[in-house]
Order: structure tokens, then sequence, then C-alpha cells
């Protein structure tokens, strides 16, 4: 079936047997009670694995990151289970493309690693060097991973201030969690050129149809990449209402297919199975909604969104209605929660924290983890 000229695709068949068996022991030990939210005392900056930062706060300048929920090689080991990975940098606040994982979420001591380190020297004023490594760049909310069954990739749609002359990149970067010693063979490569001829600000992965969508910074259009044919395409739409300034962050409802983009100032949602009528527009809600820097996730098992806005303990949920959620439709439900017990999660940097807020649903327990920088602690909500 087409709609507005993208293939949708068939759901992707169900990971390999080693993405559903994850876990070492039912509990780990850090993990708190349901409702509540749990520090992991490592930091990067302390975990013996960060390579010197040139200043500020190098890889959490402007970026965000992924949940892996397969695993990674650190070496010619692969370790099971979900990693909250992060890569960065850009601009003029580091160079370096180095590539960091904290996990297994699962296990429990979970540790930084450095899957791969960074380039000598750093790319400097192009795309990639001779050996195919990307140059560091402002990730903002454009990593996403993609998880297929046959692929475990970190994949980021285009560059935005790249290193160090803040220019773009057109290029679709693939770092391969399945690469065997990534430190000593090279797990980058290079797919398609963004049809936006440049990075984008937002993007999320529909897991449902394998596809990536992303807004290509300060354009007024959509771009759609599809992940088995390595293809992309354009729709057109009206503005948007952010800017990377805004710090936005997207996550898709795969059911319903909306996704939804949480700014400073806002949330605008973006049907995406509504054919050539494709447009943001902002959604009717009721309740009270969050303000600041947020990040968003879908939450499959809940039903709901789940944000986080900087600061502080609370949640908040933005729930469907039993009927029409789209636009012209019935009203979404906003709601919140604020644990009375629990750790209290470090305040974001003002860059925002864009996609190192994520999901984690494993076999036996569920919930949203978070880090802010190289000098906090990773932190842990358990919804269930």
């Amino acid at each position: 079936m087409y709609l507005g000229g993208i293939a949708r695709l068939p759901r992707p068949p169900r990971p390999p047997s080693r993405a559903r068996t994850v876990m070492t022991q039912p509990i780990p030990s850090w993990l708190g009670v349901t409702g509540q939210w749990s520090a992991i005392a490592s930091t990067l900056s302390a975990s013996g694995v960060q390579q010197d930062f040139a200043g500020g706060q190098g890889v959490f300048a402007y970026s965000g990151g992924i949940v892996n929920s397969v695993g990674v090689y650190n070496g010619a080991t692969f370790i099971s289970g979900p990693f909250l990975c992060v890569w960065g940098g850009g601009h003029g606040d580091y160079g370096g493309n180095e590539i960091y994982a904290f996990g297994p979420l699962t296990a429990n001591s979970p540790a930084w690693y450095r899957l791969r380190d960074r380039t000598e020297p750093f790319p400097n004023d192009v795309e990639e060097d001779g050996s195919g490594n990307p140059v560091s760049r402002h990730t903002y909310s454009t990593i996403v991973h993609v998880a297929d069954g046959t692929r475990n990739w970190l994949l980021s749609t285009g560059g935005v201030a790249t290193y160090p002359n803040a220019g773009g990149s057109s290029l679709t970067n693939v770092f391969d969690f399945d690469q065997v010693s990534p430190n000593s063979n090279q797990p980058w490569s290079k797919k398609a050129n963004t049809s936006g001829g440049g990075g984008a600000d937002v993007a999320a992965y529909d897991s449902t149809t394998g596809i990536v969508w992303s807004h290509p910074d300060a354009q007024n259009s959509v771009q759609s990449y599809v992940v088995a044919t390595d293809t992309y395409a354009r729709e057109n739409f009206k503005s948007p209402p952010w800017s990377t300034s805004n710090a936005p962050h997207g996550a898709i409802d795969t059911g319903r297919g909306i996704w939804a983009i949480a700014y400073n100032g806002g949330i605008a949602f973006y049907r995406l199975n509504n054919g050539v009528s494709n447009e943001y527009y902002t959604p009717t809600t009721s309740g009270t909604a969050p303000t600041g820097n947020r990040s968003i996730v879908w939450d499959p098992v809940d039903d709901r969104f789940v944000l986080w806005n900087g600061n502080g303990k609370q949640l908040w949920f933005l729930t469907p209605p039993a009927s029409s959620p789209y636009q012209g439709g019935n009203a979404w439900v906003w709601s919140s929660t604020t644990p009375g017990s629990g750790a209290t999660p470090d305040a974001a940097d003002t860059n925002g924290t864009k996609g190192r807020f994520g999901l984690v649903n494993t076999a036996n327990f569920r919930g949203y983890v978070l880090v802010n920088s190289n000098t906090g602690s990773v932190y842990f909500y358990r919804a269930a």
C-alpha cells in the first residue's frame, strides 16, 4: 500500500533470539520500586572510559541518544540487553567522534563502555575522514535505533553543526552495533544521502513500517527514509512551530501512526498514515501540559506518550481518546505524577536532554532511563 508516495512496509520480522533473552537475573539489584526514580551512581567522567573533552559537555553538547534494546559489542564480546548510547559533540564544543554506551540495564552493575575510540585526528570541516569515520556533530534528536531482526544500528539522518565550522552534512551515517571488535573493525557505513540536502533537527523510527521520519532543519518538508530499500522521499507540510533552539524531541505512536514532537513551547503532531494531506497540527488536549525543554517517548504498554520536562521527579502523560484521535477529533488528555520518594534526577542542561530520555521495556520490568551530562548519574523511573 502507498501513502503519500511512500511505500508502507509490512511489520518487520521478530528480532533474533538474543534480543529476547537479555535477562541474566529477574530484577537488577539497583532497581527501585514501581512509581519511583532510582539513581544508578555511575558517571561517565568517573568511569575511566571517557576520552578527554576539550571543554564543555563534549559528546553531550546539543546531543541526544538512543536506547539500544538488543545489545552491543564491546571488543570481541557481545553484551546482550538494553543500553543507553550517546554520540555527539560538534561545532566548537567537541571534535571527538567516539561512541559511548551505558548498560546493560538488566545487570546488577551496569557500566559505561566506550565502544569505539575517537578518530585521531578529528575529522575537521569534512563530512567524514578517509576511512569512513563521520565528523562529530550536534545530533539533537536525530539519531535513532533501528532493530528489525537483521539490523542493530544507530542511524543519523544527516548532520547539523558539524565540527568545527557548524556546517551541515547530507550523509546518512550508520553505526553497526553487531560489528565484532568495533574499535579495530569499521562499524561505520553511509547510506543514501538525505533528501533535504543537510541534517535534521528531529527524527523518529517507526518500527512497524521500517521508516525513519525526520524534519530537515529549517525546511517546510518532511523526509522519510525506508531502511530496507535505502531510499528517501519528501512530503510538504505547513511550517513547523519549532526550531533547533526549541530542543525538539519526537516519538511515534506506531499503532495510530502519529508522530509527536515535543518542544520548548508546545507539542505538535504529524499524522503518518493519511496520504498526501500529511501536515503538522496542534492536537486538541485537556488537562495541564508541561513546560520547558521536554523529552518524549511512546510507551506501547500503557498506550500513551510520556514526557520529562528537564527538572525534578515529575512525569507527564499524554493519553489518546477512546476514538477519533486525529486532527479535528476528540481530545488527548494530559496527566502527571510526582513520586513522593526515590531519587531526584539532575536538572537538564539548557540545551535539553532529547533522546537521552528513553523507554526500556524488558521481560521483567519497564521504565524510562535518563542521563543529563557526563558528570551526572544515570536515572531510571520504574513504570512496571
